[in-house]
């Protein structure tokens, strides 16, 4: 059973949230978690309690077969969803994008929770709208964006929506080891535009319906920017960083604050859990 989990907070984003979970095409006979963070010396647990009754009753109205449970845990937001990552196949949360400065999840939060999270974390911006559209997703110069390629295949095949596929390149900046003269834009944007073929070409062979953007500047405006009219977006998380974990960067970061689609981060080396487990 398909097993995913929304993260709830007193904030307004709440409702939002879950409206998102309702209308995703797995959610309809998923083990469904609401959970919440609490620190028992400050919080008032009887209205975080009372969210998560209301949020789980609207989920059970609207999807009769899915199984649904609350779940409160003393300590940090960031700690206890990334526990509880590693009990999901899909980790979903709020983020206040028109009110940053109340926002409890805002700022940083919402990556430092993609950063940490086993698995693939989606942020619902509190202004979002329904709509079917497009999947969206970012194609790294490396491996690194393969499991966010391969999340957003899964989900345009299961939707019956074709795939757009966006890879950016940009000038490197010269530098000493690395001159100006030596930089032949045109080869480079040769280069990158074969990167963007080869991984279009392998989505086509499965059969998926693909667009393809070659962008010359920032990902994440390019991203936004692509992402205004379909359903979701989707990045993969960065090369490991110093202390060995996971970086989710800039890219992210661009679309969780300006984009009103939803965003997944999706970790190095997922793979799809209903193909995967019995």
């Amino acid at each position: 059973m398909y097993r995913i989990t929304i993260g709830v907070h007193s904030g307004g984003a709440a409702s939002t949230v879950v409206d998102w979970v309702i209308g995703w095409h797995r959610a309809q006979r998923a083990q469904i978690t609401l959970v919440t963070a609490f620190d028992y010396l400050v919080d008032e647990v009887d209205i975080d309690v009372a969210i998560l009754e209301r949020e789980a009753g609207r989920i059970r109205a609207a999807l009769p077969d899915a199984r649904v449970e609350i779940a409160m845990a003393d300590g940090s937001v960031p700690g206890v969803l990334e526990r509880s990552s590693h009990e999901a196949d899909l980790l979903v949360v709020g983020s206040h994008r028109t009110r940053h400065v109340r926002s409890v999840l805002t700022g940083r939060l919402p990556l430092r929770i993609a950063e940490h999270a086993a698995c693939p974390v989606v942020v619902v911006p509190d202004d979002w709208q329904p709509r079917s559209g497009s999947i969206v997703v970012g194609v790294g110069d490396d491996e690194s964006s393969d499991a966010a390629v391969a999340f957003a295949a899964v989900q345009a095949v299961d939707l019956g929506v074709d795939l757009r596929v966006l890879h950016a390149w940009s000038l490197p900046t010269p530098s000493a080891e690395l001159p100006a003269l030596v930089i032949d834009p045109a080869e480079l944007r040769s280069a990158h535009g074969d990167r963007l073929a080869e991984v279009a070409g392998g989505l086509r062979e499965r059969g998926l319906q693909v667009r393809e953007s070659l962008h010359e500047g920032a990902a994440g405006f390019a991203l936004v920017a692509l992402a205004a009219d379909a359903g979701l977006v989707v990045v993969g998380t960065h090369r490991t960083g110093p202390i060995g974990e996971l970086l989710v960067g800039s890219t992210a970061a661009s679309l969780i604050r300006d984009s009103r689609t939803p965003v997944c981060v999706v970790p190095v080396g997922w793979t799809d859990p209903v193909t995967e487990r019995p």
